[in-house]
């Protein structure tokens, strides 16, 4: 593993709960490799805790990036006047290379001594996780060129969304066409391939309540093709405290693109099964 670690003043960006004049970006470097592994409670410090359960949440949700010595960029965004005893906003981007690979010389041919391109350490996969006051993930999503299939998405759904006049059944059908395998129809296959027992380890005893397949919105305007699988499960934290989140899956690989905690009160007599 290799650690890096840059303090950038950054003008702030207005919160509703926190106040400060200023915020600081505190950016680490990690090396993804197969002994890259931070267990969450081994850190003796808060703000590494919450930076390991971000490394650890990637690790569960997408074991494919790991082992192939990526780097990943964790940026922290906080109030600078405020205080620093906790961490809200986490935010990651994974890469072939490490970061200041750009601002390094560009390398020169041995032989005719010009230079040449240096190589591509475009991002694998971003995104960002918020945790609440008590250390809970309140959030988080992840985008991810093919991990997450984000062009496949983004490309089906602006081939519905120019055609409006598509019914949902034309539309699943080019939805299958694309390549995608769990559209509406294949609800039996997605369920049996979320394993939503693998986020246990940072959701406690996780019980399903519904899942769904969001196709296209009511009105055909706008972005009205979602697209995408929700799952609703109810959580029981190891405070005791006992919540909803909300795991949404894109629908060409199944693979996670979002969580968000849904504060309604669990139904009467509910248990964790």
């Amino acid at each position: 593993m290799t650690l890096q670690m840059w303090l950038v003043p950054q003008p702030l960006r207005p919160r509703s709960n926190r106040s400060g004049s200023a915020v600081i970006l505190l950016i680490w470097t990690i090396v993804f490799s197969p002994w890259a592994v931070f267990p969450q409670t081994t850190s003796s410090s808060e703000r590494e805790s919450r930076v390991s359960i971000v490394h650890d949440l990637l690790q569960v949700a997408y074991p494919q990036l790991f082992g192939k010595n990526r780097f990943m960029t964790v940026t922290i965004s906080q109030p600078l006047d405020g205080s620093w005893s906790q961490l809200y906003e986490i935010r990651f981007e994974i890469t072939p290379l490490p970061p200041d690979v750009a601002h390094n010389p560009p390398p020169h041919d041995p032989h005719t001594g010009k230079p040449v391109s240096p190589p591509s350490n475009a991002a694998v996969m971003d995104g960002l996780v918020w945790f609440d006051d008590k250390g809970h993930i309140d959030k988080m999503w992840a985008d991810g060129l093919h991990t997450t299939h984000s062009r496949e998405n983004a490309d089906l759904e602006g081939l519905i969304e120019s055609h409006p006049k598509w019914t949902d059944v034309k539309a699943y059908d080019e939805l299958k066409k694309a390549g995608a395998l769990y559209g509406p129809a294949d609800k039996n296959q997605f369920v049996q391939s979320v394993h939503l027992e693998r986020f246990e380890k940072f959701f406690g005893q996780l019980r399903i309540i519904s899942v769904e397949f969001n196709g296209l919105t009511d009105e055909h305007v706008g972005a009205f093709a979602v697209m995408s699988w929700s799952v609703d499960a109810e959580a029981h934290l190891p405070d005791g405290t006992v919540c909803t989140y909300a795991f949404s899956f894109e629908p060409f690989g199944g693979q996670l693109t979002q969580i968000e905690r849904v504060d309604r009160p669990p139904r009467p007599g509910s248990k964790a099964q």
